[in-house]
């Protein structure tokens, strides 16, 4: 297990309960750490993500960069100097984005577990803040309440050699500009940047909201009572809904121009072409899907594109986060869940296998072993097509459903079970929380409750739960029969016997 707290990393042998080493993690003078730069995520952790080969430990928190010897935890050079800009963690490599104080941008991809570096020039020097070319554009900088220390401190850091404040802040500006119109995602074989353009804007409207039963306000009636309550109270809210969106969906359906471009990857085209919606990508293991409204691209790694399919319902996502879009790759499916249907696609071809009708998918897991498992929810197709109708008597709740990946069938499904999902050796865990209203203590406001469940495969029922009262914001990870849950104030190491 590996422990890091403040600027202190420990390694324990779970087995025999000892500390196998302690050491301080290296830090550049002229940097601060990555805690006490940004603000913690809202469970109160920080980003740290660890990566562990046969000979080093390498520790990433947002622009950090350390290197420790898995053996020893002694220091370790790395082999590209900081500052970084960007570091884009992957389990047999990592890519750091540096820059110099002009804002030329340099991509540096080192291999694990070798520590050998290609680099390659990402972007050319940027004109000089002080020059009129784009004199009245707007900056764009850092979102309001991320830095915990000042604007100007973070700019001399990331640009010590700039000759004053007012410069740093411009070339930092420029840098957040550039990470936010060009980013990366580790695909692998190399690294996918995709470009997009928006060529020609337009919006479509759809009714969101059920037609008013009555003309009448429920307010108005001479017989009101205190047992219609809620009715009143929906009613308000829907009629303030439609004061302020006039009870219309607006969906985007602009025309972008998207590029795809190959870093590391050697006489690789880029791919050129225009979608209509916002698009984003997302990088799997053999193919990298682009994704656009109601539409679906896959490409190789070579930036071939192999095939093209429409989806049920249109995908709302960014260029800077399509993880919002549930995927699962397997060596002969691609399966890809959208607002309201979940549908396989043959790999190869692209053809439709088969779809699922379920609203609300926010997780799905493929084990080759154990099954496949999705996390959605109980609701039906009426409210994605009444998306702002607020019903105060309709009851959602989460589920978990098996389904055979042959055939799309539901071989069970269990509400209130989990929110996600995990596989490890043999075992199927659930994770939940759950917020309580307790009626004496109104005015601390609803108490969550962290649950851990090992799930029956057979039918979804839970075989035994562990329970957290208080408790939200844990970070759950599995190993086999072990189990570790990272909350914002302790840690939790579960372990059970099975035959």
């Amino acid at each position: 297990l590996l422990c890091v707290s403040n600027d202190q990393v420990r390694l324990m042998d779970l087995q025999l309960n000892s500390q196998v080493w302690s050491a301080t993690i290296p830090t550049n003078v002229s940097y601060e750490r990555y805690s006490s730069l940004f603000s913690e995520d809202d469970s109160g952790h920080s980003h740290e993500r660890f990566i562990a080969n046969s000979n080093d430990i390498w520790i990433i928190s947002g622009n950090l960069l350390a290197r420790l010897d898995r053996a020893a935890g002694t220091p370790r050079d790395i082999p590209v100097k900081g500052p970084y800009l960007k570091i884009i963690p992957a389990d047999d490599a990592i890519t750091v984005v540096t820059s110099a104080a002009d804002g030329a941008q340099t991509i540096h991809r080192i291999g694990l577990p070798s520590g050998d570096v290609q680099s390659e020039i990402f972007l050319p020097a940027a004109k000089s803040p002080g020059s009129t070319a784009g004199a009245n554009a707007k900056p764009v900088l850092p979102p309001k309440g991320s830095l915990k220390i000042p604007l100007s401190k973070v700019a001399k850091m990331i640009a010590p050699d700039a000759n004053n404040t007012e410069a740093a802040e411009a070339i930092l500006s420029t840098m957040f500009a550039r990470a936010e119109a060009y980013p990366l995602l580790d695909a692998g074989a190399n690294l996918v940047q995709m470009k997009s353009t928006l060529i020609d804007q337009r919006y479509e409207e759809h009714v969101a909201m059920k037609p008013k039963k009555n003309a009448t306000s429920i307010l108005d009636s001479a017989n009101l009572t205190a047992s219609q309550g809620m009715e009143v109270a929906e009613e308000m809210m829907n009629d303030s809904k439609r004061e302020s969106t006039g009870g219309v969906d607006r969906q985007d359906v602009s025309t972008y121009e998207v590029t795809l471009h190959r870093y590391f990857a050697k006489d690789v085209p880029d791919w050129n072409g225009r979608v209509n919606g916002p698009p984003g990508i997302t990088s799997l293991k053999t193919v990298d899907v682009v994704t656009a409204g109601q539409s679906v691209y896959v490409f190789n790694k070579q930036n071939k594109k192999l095939w093209e399919a429409k989806i049920t319902y249109p995908i709302r996502t960014s260029t800077y986060d399509s993880r919002e879009v549930p995927m699962v790759e397997t060596a002969d499916a691609l399966y890809l869940a959208d607002k309201g249907m979940i549908t396989r696609f043959d790999l190869v071809t692209g053809e439709v296998r088969w779809r699922f009708n379920t609203v609300g998918t926010s997780h799905m897991l493929y084990d080759s072993r154990l099954g496949f498992y999705i996390n959605s929810t109980t609701a039906g197709p009426e409210t994605i097509q009444y998306s702002q109708q607020v019903n105060l008597r309709q009851k959602i709740h989460t589920t978990m459903i098996r389904l055979d990946p042959a055939t799309g069938k539901s071989l069970w499904s269990q509400e209130a079970q989990g929110d996600k999902v995990f596989t490890s050796g043999k075992f199927v865990y659930a994770e939940r929380v759950n917020y309580v209203t307790v009626q004496l203590e109104l005015e601390n406001g609803p108490q969550p409750h962290f649950y851990t469940t090992l799930v029956n495969t057979r039918d979804g029922e839970p075989i035994w739960t562990y329970h957290r009262s208080l408790q939200t914001g844990a970070k759950m990870e599995v190993q086999n029969n072990w189990i570790m849950l990272q909350f914002r104030d302790k840690l939790v190491l579960l372990k059970f016997f099975s035959l």
